[in-house]
């Protein structure tokens, strides 16, 4: 600032005072004022960004010589407001003319440290001095004064071991302002000092605190900016992963040196051009379509493609995808929303799903091979099986003439026997081969549960002598008629009780119970007292040829065929299998069918309610 106190006298300043500027003149000079503090914005906002000063020894320099070079600038284009001079009435008589030097030189000092400071500090000092003039050892004590605070702000900052924050600004704005009117005591003359008293103090502190307050968040935002793009880059320099940013038309704005080692190209060369150039053709309309349903706000989008590499080969990479809002001081500078994507090699992943997958597509054909062979041998293997059955039924029972001995008769007997049991593994294993095979049909009728229930009770009852168990049944009274077939729904029920009856101790019971649930369908139930299963092991047994290993089932035979077989019939009628057991207290199976299979029901009394052995 500088205060002349008449229009008249031998320095430079008081040369200017003529001039009587307007309302509008001052407005102009305010303007112009403004556009030097947002040049200067631009400009640190180049420096703090540019590569080669990252982090240079130069960039103190740098930044002091800047806010030198524009503490001159705001001196030659002063904000003069006229006054009347001491022992005068008329306005215009005097000036006070007030500059941006003392904001310019404290942000030096607070943003770049002792050596920027000192070099703002000497370049706006040294146009003072040429300027000349009564005050300029006042002018020239200000510049220092407001260096000075401006480096004491940045070593309470560095003390605690960051950076300065804009609690820091307020406080530089404070302390300038207050201490900025310490060179009154230089001014040369009483005259000259009232009058900065009266008439300059007010304005030089408005312009000195506003001016470090308006400029300095400004350079604080984009120093803010700049740190965090810094922790980007030291992240993106270490990290595997390919980061980019691209603007909303698919720009791209960065690219991370991960870029050169998977695909490689130079992240340079990238920078400027289209994401979609990196993307294969046939994966741009899928990735396109993911692109469009990011929002701000929304979580983050994942999805595989594949990439060009620099040789013209293809790299496969799952790419995590957000859109990242605009902040404030990203509208501040006219940037708007961004798009971080995240893209790791998955080359060696998708390898190894293509091999399973292969060995997967291997292991089923081999697997509908099998079934289907065995469908196709159903007539090869039942046919000589039945002759020697039937033969050895010839023989038991002497139907050509006696046998002779009798042990022959055994003999005979137990061929039937173990040709029956044979007979019995060879049909559950290829109904089960067709059913994998898709090679079975069901044969739908009206079917009377009632009836099925009747059938297994007889077909089973000499299973159940032998093993000293009590069956019995309960029905519906009603007769529920369902749509099904007769022979399956049959075979359902008696794999259930067959497989009950064989895991019950003698004196315990196996019980057959049909019910209609509230929901609807209808339930074949099969209860047993017998000894159980734990619930860890009822996913084992429902598979095929799944059997639990303990004493009680190594003394019975089976192939581990009866309840998976059981279970796709049931489902091949659209219902499902269930188990429900424990240990020692028995085993419950409920086949359900689902209402659409009930037709209704049959109207039988209540004298077959109830089948018991």
């Amino acid at each position: 600032m500088r205060t002349p106190s008449r229009a008249s006298g031998v320095g430079h300043d008081e040369q200017v005072l003529v001039l009587n500027p307007t309302l509008r003149d001052i407005l102009i000079e305010l303007a112009q004022h403004t556009g030097l503090f947002a040049l200067l914005a631009l400009a640190f906002s180049r420096i703090i960004h540019a590569s080669r000063l990252h982090r240079s020894r130069w960039r103190p320099a740098v930044l002091g010589t800047t806010f030198g070079v524009f503490a001159v600038l705001c001196m030659m284009m002063p904000v003069i407001i006229p006054i009347a001079a001491p022992g005068t009435a008329a306005p215009g008589s005097g000036a006070i003319i007030l500059d941006g030097r003392h904001v310019m030189t404290a942000l030096a000092g607070m943003l770049g440290g002792p050596v920027s400071a000192i070099i703002a500090a000497i370049g706006a000092a040294a146009y003072r001095i040429w300027l000349g003039g009564p005050v300029m050892i006042a002018g020239c004590a200000a510049i220092v004064i407001s260096a000075s605070c401006g480096v004491a702000a940045w070593w309470l900052a560095a003390r605690r071991g960051r950076r300065a924050r804009f609690g820091d600004l307020v406080l530089l704005a404070l302390v300038a302002t207050v201490a900025g009117q310490a060179p009154v005591l230089l001014l040369p003359t009483r005259e000259i000092f009232w009058t900065f008293v009266t008439e300059a103090a007010l304005p030089l502190a408005v312009v000195t605190g506003g001016g470090i307050m308006l400029l300095g968040s400004l350079l604080l935002i984009e120093l803010r900016r700049q740190l965090g793009e810094d922790k980007l880059r030291l992240l993106a320099a270490y990290a595997t992963d390919i980061i980019i940013r691209s603007d909303l038309q698919g720009r791209q704005l960065f690219v991370s040196p991960a870029c050169r080692e998977i695909l490689g190209h130079d992240p340079d060369d990238l920078v400027g051009s289209l994401m979609d150039a990196l993307i294969h053709p046939d994966d741009r309309d899928g990735v396109a379509a993911v692109m469009a349903t990011l929002t701000p706000g929304a979580p983050r989008q994942i999805f595989t493609c594949r990439m060009r590499r620099a040789d013209g080969g293809h790299v496969w990479v799952e790419v995590t995808v957000r859109l990242v809002p605009a902040t404030s001081s990203d509208t501040l500078w006219n940037d708007l929303a961004e798009v971080v994507s995240v893209a790791r090699d998955i080359s060696k992943r998708k390898a190894v799903e293509a091999r399973l997958a292969a060995a997967t597509a291997r292991a089923e054909a081999a697997n509908r091979a099998k079934s289907g062979f065995l469908a196709n041998m159903s007539h090869e293997l039942r046919t000589p099986l039945n002759a020697i059955i039937g033969f050895a039924e010839l023989i038991r029972t002497e139907t050509m003439g006696p046998v002779g001995n009798p042990t022959y008769r055994e003999y005979a007997k137990d061929i039937h026997d173990s040709g029956h049991h044979l007979l019995s593994l060879i049909n559950d294993v290829l109904d089960l081969s067709k059913i994998e095979a898709d090679h079975m049909e069901l044969d739908e009728e009206t079917v009377e549960l009632n009836d099925v229930v009747a059938a297994c009770v007889r077909m089973a009852r000499t299973q159940a002598d032998k093993g000293g168990v009590m069956l019995e049944a309960h029905v519906d009274p009603k007769g529920v008629l369902v749509r099904g077939e007769h022979r399956r729904l049959l075979q359902v029920l008696l794999n259930l009780v067959s497989n009950a009856i064989k895991y019950t101790r003698p004196g315990g019971s196996v019980t057959i119970v049909t019910r209609v649930p509230p929901e609807g369908g209808v339930e074949l139930v099969v209860r047993d007292t017998g000894c159980g299963i734990q619930p860890s092991d009822l996913p084992l047994v429902m598979l095929p040829f799944g059997q639990i290993d303990n004493a009680y089932n190594r003394q019975n035979q089976g192939t581990g065929l009866g309840l998976p077989l059981a279970r796709r019939l049931v489902e091949m009628h659209g219902g499902t299998l269930k188990l429900d057991s424990g240990v020692g207290v028995g085993t419950t199976a409920t086949a359900s069918l689902p209402a659409s299979r009930v037709i209704g029901s049959a109207r039988i009394g209540p004298a077959r309610t109830e089948l018991r052995i």
